[in-house]
This record gives structure tokens, sequence and C-alpha cells, in this order.
């Protein structure tokens, strides 16, 4: 519902509706039962919290870009690999769909790359 919002009436976004969103999409960025044979078969829920995320990025990346990273540096400081996974998933796919990106937002993605965790996927 908030990605076809984003995408049709990306006016009716309100800081409220986005200060919730942004947190869910990010956990519904983590693929919770990886495919150990096929690193590029990622689940339906995942494949929908990142497209939410592009989509909202690309409606009102000033409000969004700085939730996400704030989440995302949340799901960083995991012990589980997924999540710090997902942290980066959600930071990147925000970043593709962002049209205007407010300075300052390359280091965490710097940071998260260099995460040691085999995460393995493609963004």
């Amino acid at each position: 519902l908030v990605r076809a919002l984003a995408r049709r009436c990306p006016e009716q976004l309100s800081k409220q509706v986005i200060a919730v969103a942004v947190p869910i999409a990010c956990q519904f960025t983590k693929d919770i039962s990886p495919s150990v044979d096929d690193l590029d078969d990622v689940g339906a829920v995942a494949l929908a919290g990142r497209d939410c995320l592009r989509a909202l990025s690309r409606a009102a990346p000033a409000l969004v870009l700085p939730a996400v990273v704030e989440a995302a540096q949340a799901m960083s400081q995991s012990q589980d690999a997924m999540d710090r996974a997902a942290a980066v998933h959600a930071a990147t796919f925000t970043f593709c769909g962002a049209r205007d990106a407010p300075s300052g937002w390359a280091m965490p993605l710097a940071r998260g790359l260099g995460d040691k965790a085999g995460w393995g996927r493609q963004a």
C-alpha cells in the first residue's frame, strides 16, 4: 500500500507515514530463509521491502534517506549476519531510488560494504 502511494500520489506521503513505513520496510529487506544453493534466489517479502524503499526514496528522498540510514545503522549492530546484510540492502536500494540524495549519504554505505559478514547477495 505504501509503495503504491509513493508511486501514484507522492505528495500524500507525510513525515508520519514515512517515520512508520521506513523502519518496517527496512526490516522486510531481510531474506529470512536464504537459499544456500542460489544466492540470487530472494524471497518475495524481501523483494517487496526493497522495492518499497526504492519507491519511497524516489518520492521523498530528503525524508526517506535519513530514516533509512538510521534504521540501517541500528540493524548493522546486530550479531545476526542476515540483519547486517539487510542493512546494506536497505541502504543500497534506497540510494538507487533517490533522485536527490543529500550530502553525506555515502559514508554509511561504505561502512556497510566494509562489513566482514558474508552477505553475498547483490543489491
